[in-house]
């Protein structure tokens, strides 16, 4: 009788072990999980991707499709900082049709995102309303692009060969101190 309560006992400590196996195992799997993460402003498709532990997806092959017809609408790849950002084609706004990202990050990494037609339209809404604030950016950022450039180029030779001298004297001027406390002659 001690042989079928050894046999049982150890029958349930292999099922336990077996059980305890599986489940660290799917502990495993849940570790490199791929997340997307998509948002639409001014008509543009922002997309980051990385994985459960913040680590940035590189080079995530990135697939967009049209909900209605299941058409490809635009194909990508994310940068060194899992990010990517297209312009929402005209298509989409024509057939009022959602959209679906698929991440495929490799080895079995894949992830969706579903933005809407409702977000697509706001963006848009949006984009319209702010067009002229949106240009007047456009127009400050060049004339600040062009302050620059006048600044840069202010920098004249005579300034660096009076920035070169005065570099020298300065070298001079602390060699020759420091030869005369060490007892040396000029």
């Amino acid at each position: 009788m001690s042989i079928v309560k050894n046999v049982r006992c150890s029958n349930l400590l292999m099922k336990l072990l077996y059980a305890t196996l599986i489940g660290f195992s799917s502990l495993g799997s849940f570790a490199h999980k791929v997340n997307i993460f998509a948002e639409v402003h001014s008509g543009v498709v922002n997309i980051n991707c990385y994985y459960s532990k913040g680590e940035k997806v590189h080079a995530g092959e990135i697939k967009v499709l049209e909900t209605k017809d299941g058409s490809l609408i635009y194909s990508g790849t994310t940068d060194e900082n899992g990010l990517l950002s297209f312009k929402i084609p005209e298509i989409v706004i024509k057939n009022s049709s959602d959209i679906k990202i698929i991440l495929n990050a490799g080895m079995g990494h894949r992830a969706e995102w579903n933005v809407s037609f409702k977000d697509i339209l706001e963006s848009r809404k949006v984009l319209n309303e702010n067009s002229s604030l949106i240009l007047e950016q456009e127009r400050k950022r060049n004339e600040v692009e062009k302050e620059k450039t006048v600044e840069r180029s202010e920098i004249s030779f005579p300034r660096v060969i009076s920035g070169v001298i005065m570099l020298l004297t300065v070298s001079a001027l602390a060699y020759f101190l420091t030869r005369k406390r060490k007892g040396g002659a000029y």
